[in-house]
């Protein structure tokens, strides 16, 4: 493979994950906020003093800050960090207050971030903030505001993890990080449904009748897929006769398992009520 090739690739590859990270990103948000209640969630923005631009002492504070303030006074949270023009860092995180922080706060003011437009709770959570931040290294630019709208937020912070990953100095910088306690319903960690493989398996899972693709390892071993490629790869036709079966009878499904199980060495089993056994 030429060099030119290589570095279109891995470019690619990055823009995939990159992706992948927005996606996950952006579903886990969408799914918190409603999970613990919107009157819960605040935005927590988080600035360091003199324009920290080192990745290594910026994560440092935070995980003193994370280990000793956010895991006794707050829940859950998300963080996704930011890089200013200069390169300075600051943070963004959307965090379970336990409390209701959200009732009387219009965010429609002009004056919204003001003692007078917040409640009991959110000022008692900014006092406690504002006596404890600079005790991990934090500036003097922060803020705590409840949650307007969970969509709103989750697009926001996809925003700024584009504008970080456009940003050449973010290289090798961890930008996503989630609490250990965090509902996390989707991982970048993922293939996207488009690619014609997906439909295969869709088609190949019900054929050794399992709810779902991913039992297949269980059932075929772990190079069931590696097998299942090269035989796609030197067999054109069987590429063909598998996408022919995707409205197929039980009868058809059964010779296709048949099929795969003696032409190309599976190890077939039948998947019932969560009890695999032999054919």
């Amino acid at each position: 493979m030429s060099a030119h090739n290589h570095a279109a690739l891995t470019l690619q590859s990055r823009q995939s994950y990159r992706a992948k990270v927005y996606y996950a990103l952006v579903t886990n948000v969408e799914h918190f906020i409603p999970a613990i209640g919107l009157q819960r969630a605040g935005f927590l923005t988080l600035t360091f003093p003199f324009s920290l631009a080192s990745k290594r002492e910026a994560e440092r504070r935070f995980r003193s800050f994370a280990s000793n303030f956010l895991r006794s006074h707050f829940g859950a949270w998300v963080k996704v960090a930011g890089l200013h023009k200069r390169g300075g860092i600051h943070l963004h995180l959307v965090v379970d207050c336990l409390t209701d922080i959200g009732s009387g706060f219009n965010h429609a003011s002009r004056r919204g971030g003001g003692p007078e437009n917040a409640n009991s709770e959110l000022r008692r959570l900014r006092r406690l903030l504002r006596s404890s931040l600079a005790r991990y290294g934090f500036g003097r630019q922060w803020s705590l505001t409840p949650v307007e709208s969970a969509s709103k937020v989750a697009l926001y912070l996809g925003e700024q993890l584009g504008d970080v990953h456009r940003n050449p100095a973010a290289r090798n910088f961890r930008v996503v990080s989630y609490s250990g306690d965090f509902p996390r319903v989707c991982s970048h960690k993922f293939s996207w449904a488009r690619s014609e493989w997906r439909k295969l398996l869709a088609i190949v899972a019900p054929a050794f009748g399992c709810p779902d693709y991913g039992q297949l390892k269980h059932l075929l071993g772990r190079k069931w897929g590696y097998t299942l490629n090269v035989a796609l790869r030197t067999d054109p036709s069987l590429r063909t006769f598998i996408l022919n079966h995707a409205a197929a009878s039980q009868e058809d499904l059964d010779s296709l398992r048949a099929l795969l199980c003696t032409r190309f060495g599976f190890h077939g089993a039948v998947y019932d009520e969560e009890v695999a056994y032999a054919l």
